[in-house]
């Protein structure tokens, strides 16, 4: 009986004791209070603080890594200096309540035994319970003061770097990447400065799953543009590690864990949206508008229809286009036989040398294109594409026409500034002519020369070709005659290279070298020996004679 009543003390002794633990105990001091404060969810959760502890036994070697992964991630670090009785592959519970006790959400814990030498865990933690847990077996180890350079500054946000294609292979390698980054990350930044750049970690998992940590410096060099050379000093440590065990969370908890808040969550704009670069690109709705009652820009034309077939009877079209000082037409019509048919033209002499009949399949205006137009009186750039031009005469005068139609004042230079228009047409392989329209933007490349882009503003028109009426060769041949005044005079003994640069020849006389008063060398006079042996053989010879 004595025994029972003992036994019941005892479990209401241990139920009081728990429901004591469970008690929530409100703050007496405003310390507390913003202690308690600061433990409490938050939308922006603040920076993870890193634990780092020993097991039983640990090598020096081991001792060495965590003291300069300590100094790598100062100061959102602690490090605990006493040794401590864990095993966590057996039992996590101990390093769970060590790391909540300590304020942190990472660990790396380092041990050393028989089994396993060199050995160092990295974790994490979720609403303090354990997430992953990898163990790696260090190989090799160089450390800090074993690189004889300069070190970086603390509290620098180091730069990641994941070689090899190993890291997406399985779903453990993929945790331990996500681990990695979670152990060396610092505050999120919005924007980044180049010259605030100065460190890199590199880790690299090879065939055999060998993982590779290196530490380098960064250090921008001169090199003559806008943007610096750089160049990379390792400083230590360098760690070789091999991949032992892991205990990685479930499907559903890592989903948990990942999960964002949705104030968090970027709220979707209407019409507004953002292209591969970043930029906001929104549209804008607007009433449907009469276009009959809109006032456009005047143009002087022929405001009455008139009864012309230019491929059955020109004469009438002729004398229209000299009344009105021109030497160029565009007529439109449009019939049951030929509908949307637009006829390009020009006269020589005031008379027709060629005419092009084109039929439009498809048109997208000017008021189709949202985008800002160039300004008035522009000399466009004109581009053929497609190699169908040259095939037949038909085509080369058709390409020759659309040059005269689009043609301003001839200049001798060209400012790069002032290219602001291209206008494109390219023929494909069924003669289907497509027109399109394109303003000139100049960007910033870095370099002397822009980056050019191009922006499509309208018309875009794709046209068919019909019929063709070209004159003959001999008029053609006539019409293209320069006046000889305009040709340039050949000057003698001047040529031009292939990039435009003139080269001249110069004519000098004939001239008797042995007369030329060169520079007198010593080693070339004759000594008085060689003299006098010359005028013996002189007179030798002489004597013969």
């Amino acid at each position: 009986m004595a025994r029972k009543e003992h036994n019941l003390s005892v479990c209401l002794f241990a139920h009081v004791r728990k429901m004591s633990l469970l008690r929530i105990k409100k703050p007496t001091t405003r310390k507390g209070k913003k202690i308690l404060l600061n433990r409490e969810p938050k939308l922006v959760e603040n920076v993870k603080n890193t634990l780092i502890l020993e097991g039983r036994k640990s090598s020096g070697n081991i001792k060495s890594v965590l003291k300069d992964l300590y100094l790598l991630k100062k100061p959102q670090i602690k490090r605990l200096s006493r040794q401590n009785d864990i095993i966590p592959f057996e039992n996590e519970l101990p390093l769970q309540q060590l790391v909540q006790k300590n304020e942190c959400s990472l660990f790396m814990f380092g041990s050393s035994s028989k089994k396993r030498p060199d050995n160092l865990i990295l974790g994490r933690l979720f609403e303090n319970e354990l997430l992953d847990m990898v163990e790696l077996g260090l190989v090799k180890y160089r450390g800090l003061q074993d690189f004889k350079t300069q070190k970086i500054s603390s509290n620098v946000k180091p730069c990641l770097i994941f070689n090899g294609p190993k890291w997406t292979q399985t779903e453990e390698l993929r945790r331990l990447k996500c681990l990695l980054i979670d152990s060396f990350h610092r505050e999120t930044v919005n924007s980044i400065r180049l010259q605030g750049m100065e460190h890199v970690l590199s880790f690299t998992l090879a065939d055999d799953l060998t993982l590779f940590m290196r530490s380098y410096s960064i250090q921008l060099k001169k090199s003559g543009q806008k943007t610096p050379r750089i160049e990379l000093t390792e400083i230590g440590p360098a760690c070789d590690f091999v991949i032992r065990r892991t205990k990685i969370a479930s499907e559903d908890l890592y989903k948990l864990s990942k999960k964002r808040p949705k104030t968090l969550k970027p709220t979707k704009k209407k019409n507004l949206s953002t292209d591969a670069f970043g930029n906001k690109e929104g549209r804008v709705h607007v009433g449907k508008q009469n276009i009959h009652k809109i006032q456009t820009r005047k143009i002087k034309r022929l405001s009455r229809q008139n009864d012309i077939i230019p491929f059955e009877n020109e004469l009438p079209l002729q004398q229209l286009v000299q009344k009105n000082e021109c030497s160029l037409f565009m007529f439109g019509s449009s019939s049951k036989k030929r509908p949307d048919n637009l006829i390009l033209g020009r006269l020589f002499e005031n008379e027709l040398l060629d005419m092009v009949e084109l039929g439009l399949v498809k048109y997208r205006g000017l008021q189709d294109f949202k985008t800002q137009k160039i300004s008035s009186n522009v000399k466009p750039c004109l581009i053929f594409n497609g190699p169908k031009w040259t095939q037949t005469e038909e085509l080369r005068r058709l390409k020759c026409l659309l040059i005269d139609s689009f043609h301003r004042e001839t200049v001798n230079s060209i400012r790069l500034q002032g290219m602001e228009h291209v206008l494109s047409f390219t023929l494909a392989d069924d003669l289907t002519l497509f027109m399109r329209s394109y303003s000139i933007q100049l960007k910033k490349s870095g370099q002397k020369t822009p980056r050019i882009e191009l922006t499509e503003i309208g018309p875009a028109c794709d046209f068919v070709i019909r019929r063709t009426k070209i004159a003959s060769e001999d008029l053609y041949k006539l019409s293209k005659k320069r006046p000889k005044t305009l040709k340039p005079t050949k000057k003698k003994n001047l040529s031009m290279d292939a990039f435009g640069n003139k080269e001249g020849r110069v004519h000098v006389g004939k001239q008797n070298i042995h007369k030329i008063q060169t520079r007198k060398v010593k080693a070339l006079k004759k000594t008085a020996e060689e003299r006098k042996a010359e005028k013996s053989a002189a007179k030798a010879s002489k004597g013969d004679e």
